[in-house]
């Protein structure tokens, strides 16, 4: 009896590791926003949005398109809400099976909305802190853990 208990549970866990290799695991990422008018913070609510565009391809390996073969699409976008300054947010960035070229930010305060273009090819920052300086705002993203 013990023998058949033990070749069943050898059989069902082999059966599940082929599942387990191909399985798309998400991580919750906190990730802490910071907006600044010319190096002061901006206390007032922001929202924003992050679009980033590319192309998406099947489970496996990126095709690796050649720039110029394919129209740039919409991939990812991510909208959010800063109520005051250094808001976290909480966001998995399931970036599978995409291959980003660039994204943009759109931010909006009650006086003001600006666009950031081509901030990167990820929908944050690419190291622990990244200041992008326009048109007298600043948009910082640190923290990304």
């Amino acid at each position: 009896m013990l023998y058949q208990m033990i070749k069943i549970f050898v059989t069902i866990a082999a059966m599940m590791i082929p599942w387990a290799a191909q399985a798309d695991v998400v991580f919750p990422t906190e990730t802490t926003i910071y907006f600044e008018n010319q190096t002061k913070p901006i206390t007032q609510p922001v929202d924003f949005i992050i679009r980033c565009y590319g192309y998406q391809y099947a489970p496996g390996v990126d095709p690796g398109y050649a720039p110029g073969s394919y129209m740039a699409t919409e991939v990812y976008s991510l909208t959010a809400a800063c109520p005051s300054y250094g808001c976290s947010i909480n966001e998995p960035y399931y970036l599978n099976y995409l291959h980003i070229d660039y994204c943009s930010i759109t931010a909006q305060t009650p006086k003001k909305t600006l666009t950031i273009n081509n901030i990167g090819n990820k929908p944050y920052s690419q190291c622990d802190f990244q200041s992008i300086v326009f048109d007298s705002w600043s948009a910082v993203g640190a923290n990304v853990s």
